[in-house]
C-alpha cells in the first residue's frame, strides 16, 4: 500500500512534468511566433518608409544631378572636283555676204558693210589664259562656188590686203595681238589655211570673266568684177581657243 502510493507520486510528479514542458514549448513557439510577425510588420514599415524616402529624394533632386551626357562629335568632308574647262562660240551676223556683179556696179562690191562681221566669246577657268586662232576650216582659202549650176566650179582668191574694186578677192580685217592683254591696230590679211599659224585674234593671261570675255569683232570684205558669175561663195573659218 504505501509502495503503491509511492508509484503513484512519482508517476504524477512525471506526467506533470511533461505537461510543464508542453506548455512551456507552447509558450515559447507562440512567443516566438509574436516576435517574427511583429518583426515582419517592423520590416514592411522600414521598407515602405525606406522607399518613400528615396522617392522624395528623387524628386526633390536638383536639375544638375541629372545633367545629359556631354555632346559628341564627328566630321564630314564635302569636296567638290573642279576640272579644267575651256569654251568658245562665235556668231556672226549677216550669215550672207549680198554683192551686186552686174556691169559698171562693181565699185558696189567693195568691202563688207559696218557689223557684218564674227565675235566669238570665250569661258575658262584656266588661270594661266588663253589664245585665240583663226584660219580656214581647210587647206583651201578661196571662196569657193557651192551653186555650181550658175557658177561652176569658179572660186573667189584670197588676199593680204583690203579688197578694192575690179579685183576678185576676199580678205579679214581684225585686231591682232602680239603678246597677252595688247590688242594692236586693227589690219586687213588673209586669213591663213588649217596648216599654216592662224591669225591671233586674242590673247589673255588670265581666266575669262564671270560671263566669259567677248573677242573683238572680225570683219570680211570681198570685191568682185563682172567675170564672176551669180552664185552662193563659201569658205569656213574656224576659230580656236587654247589653254596657257
Amino acid at each position: 500500500m504505501l509502495f503503491g502510493h509511492r508509484r503513484f507520486r512519482e508517476y504524477n510528479t512525471v506526467d506533470k512534468l511533461f505537461e510543464c514542458v508542453y506548455h512551456f514549448k507552447y509558450k515559447l513557439y507562440y512567443t516566438f511566433a509574436i516576435l517574427c510577425e511583429h518583426r515582419k510588420v517592423q520590416m514592411k514599415k522600414l521598407l515602405v518608409g525606406g522607399l518613400a524616402a528615396i522617392s522624395a529624394a528623387m524628386i526633390a533632386m536638383p536639375t544638375a544631378a541629372l545633367a545629359q551626357p556631354a555632346p559628341d562629335y564627328d566630321d564630314v568632308l564635302v569636296r567638290v572636283n573642279v576640272g579644267a574647262a575651256l569654251y568658245i562660240s562665235c556668231n556672226q551676223s549677216p550669215s550672207l555676204i549680198s554683192l551686186n556683179g552686174g556691169s559698171g556696179q562693181v565699185g558696189q562690191a567693195t568691202g563688207m558693210p559696218s557689223g557684218q562681221g564674227a565675235a566669238c566669246l570665250i569661258e575658262t577657268n584656266n588661270q594661266a589664259g588663253y589664245q585665240v586662232t583663226m584660219a580656214t576650216k581647210t587647206t583651201d582659202t578661196g571662196l569657193n562656188c557651192s551653186t555650181p549650176a550658175t557658177c561652176g566650179t569658179d572660186s573667189i582668191p584670197s588676199q593680204a590686203t583690203q579688197p578694192t574694186a575690179g579685183t576678185p578677192g576676199w580678205a579679214t580685217s581684225y585686231t591682232p595681238y602680239t603678246a597677252a592683254n595688247t590688242p594692236g591696230a586693227a589690219t586687213w590679211a588673209a586669213v591663213p589655211p588649217s596648216n599654216a599659224a592662224g591669225l591671233m585674234v586674242a590673247w589673255k593671261d588670265s581666266g575669262s570673266a564671270s560671263g566669259g570675255d567677248m573677242t573683238q569683232s572680225v570683219d570680211f570684205g570681198v570685191a568682185i568684177d563682172a567675170t564672176v558669175k551669180p552664185g552662193h561663195y563659201d569658205n569656213t573659218v574656224t576659230f580656236t581657243a587654247v589653254a596657257l
